[in-house]
């Protein structure tokens, strides 16, 4: 088995996890070519990084739009409606010899 951790951040009140909405920006001052925001759509990809400092950082420090980019994405939140989360994957084996025996991918 395989374990993946990262770390993301977590609405206190709803226990939603912010994603992450990657936009273009179309102006030719931007600093970067794609800002990232956070926000609670729940069609977008949960925001995760690698350190749970990092996640610290953004709870409390959300960057501009126009050098938001994933590490350090903008946000409209309050750094006391967020508490950042452990994000734990565990990746194993499956066995699919019973599968097999029913010839369902012939």
């Amino acid at each position: 088995m395989i374990t993946i951790i990262k770390y993301g951040l977590m609405i206190i009140k709803t226990n939603h996890m912010l994603t992450v909405s990657p936009e273009p920006n179309s102006n030719g001052y931007a600093c970067i070519d794609i800002s990232c925001n956070l926000g609670n759509n729940r069609e977008n990809t949960i925001w995760l990084v690698d350190h749970a400092n990092n996640a610290e950082y953004v709870r409390r420090n959300p960057t501009e739009w126009y050098n938001a980019d994933h590490d350090t994405p903008a946000h409209d939140y309050e750094p006391e409606e967020l508490k950042v989360v452990k994000y734990k994957v565990d990746i194993e084996d499956v066995d699919v010899s019973a599968l097999d025996a029913y010839n369902q991918f012939e």
